[in-house]
């Protein structure tokens, strides 16, 4: 399988078998050492926690979360319907060290199906007041945006992403020794790229972080079921900052390439398709390797995954060209 040029544009059926994780994946995971490590690959009873954290993080599933749906290479991951508001839920609450103003990494695989409700988490856990609970989750009630924060605080993706469409987002958070507010040291990766973000405005500017105890959860939070219709694969939480390094070599085992991109031609992430983008496609036109090592997403601007940037790409870029639908 090419990982480079692999794209998945599919609407959820449960047929669906594109894009989640291979094995190669799982072993990148592995080598970074998660405490908490959700694979979903069970078919029914407890999630388990394949992190250092052990079997006590193992997790119950509530309201009705589907099981044992495909993904890609035979792996499999949960499906929530957001009529049921189904959550999942570890049996123990988190480490001291996820309290207070932590540094982590959270990772997943993930698909929005249809339009959210309030701030659904892929991973959440502290409790009520402002600053004291982690939200990594989509942002407020959209599909397309994603949010990397703590609650009534935090930053939004910028650049729209693509409904039914499978994404690996992590988020870095580093906590500067307890130091760095809401809206600092966070970073939020797409497919591997750094995503630009800005501060949620439908939320508080900066506010101090004092994370409390709870249970990890997906898809509730402490007061009410904040739920979206789509898929989850390899929830994973690091208790350290991963590098971007490290990302990248995650990501470059999915095959989640440009083609995943809510706008293909933005080239630079600025969610703009302009004279800025032009210059970079104008670098590979006509370059004939995009299986370059180097080059862990093939050539960004081969618009058309043939494995050559021509004449084919340019008409793609015309017709994308002063685009302002990427925001």
């Amino acid at each position: 399988m090419n990982t480079r040029l692999l794209g998945s544009f599919c609407v959820f059926s449960l047929a669906c078998a594109a894009g989640a994780a291979p094995a190669s994946f799982a072993t990148e995971v592995q080598s970074s050492q998660p405490a908490l490590w959700y694979r979903f690959n069970e078919a029914s009873g407890q999630i388990i926690n394949y992190g250092s954290l052990g079997a006590s993080y193992n997790a119950n599933t509530f309201n009705g979360v589907i099981y044992n749906q495909p993904t890609s290479g035979g792996d499999t991951g949960v499906r929530f319907n957001a009529a049921t508001q189904p959550y999942i839920e570890s049996i123990s609450a988190v480490p001291v060290s996820l309290t207070g103003n932590p540094s982590f990494t959270a990772e997943a695989i993930v698909r929005i199906d249809s339009q959210g409700a309030l701030w659904a988490p892929m991973l959440w856990w502290g409790t009520n007041p402002t600053g004291t609970s982690v939200w990594f989750s989509i942002q407020g009630n959209n599909y397309d945006r994603f949010f990397a924060g703590f609650y009534n605080s935090g930053l939004r993706t910028v650049c729209r992403t693509k409904q039914s469409v499978w994404y690996h987002v992590v988020w870095t958070r580093d906590s500067n020794n307890g130091t760095n507010d809401s809206l600092t040291g966070s970073k939020f990766y797409i497919n591997g790229q750094l995503a630009e973000m800005t501060r949620d405005e439908s939320l508080f500017g900066a506010v101090s972080v004092n994370v409390a105890s709870s249970k990890f959860r997906i898809q509730k939070a402490a007061d009410l079921t904040r739920f979206f219709t789509g898929g989850l694969d390899e929830l994973a939480l690091y208790q350290r900052v991963l590098s971007a390094e490290e990302i990248q070599a995650h990501a470059a085992t999915l095959g989640f390439g440009i083609e995943a991109k809510f706008c293909p031609c933005d080239l630079n992430n600025d969610c703009l398709v302009d004279d800025m983008d032009f210059s970079s496609f104008v670098k590979g036109y006509n370059l004939l390797i995009c299986d370059d090592p180097a080059m862990p997403f093939g050539c960004p601007a081969d618009f058309n995954s043939d494995g050559v940037v021509d004449d084919s790409d340019f008409v793609i870029f015309l017709a994308a060209y002063n685009t302002l639908t990427c925001e």
